[in-house]
């Protein structure tokens, strides 16, 4: 995305496990979606 003619930076994880998963949420990234069996999470930084 674009705000002002400068691109968002964001970070992004990749969670394989219930672990990671909440490790993910604990630290406030959000679930962003689910492509072959790996969900995404991120924040704008």
């Amino acid at each position: 995305m674009f705000h002002k003619g400068k691109p968002e930076e964001f970070h992004v994880k990749i969670a394989r496990s219930p672990e990671e998963i909440k490790g993910l949420l604990e630290v406030d990234l959000k679930y962003v979606c689910e492509k072959d069996g790996l969900l995404s999470f991120g924040k704008r930084k």
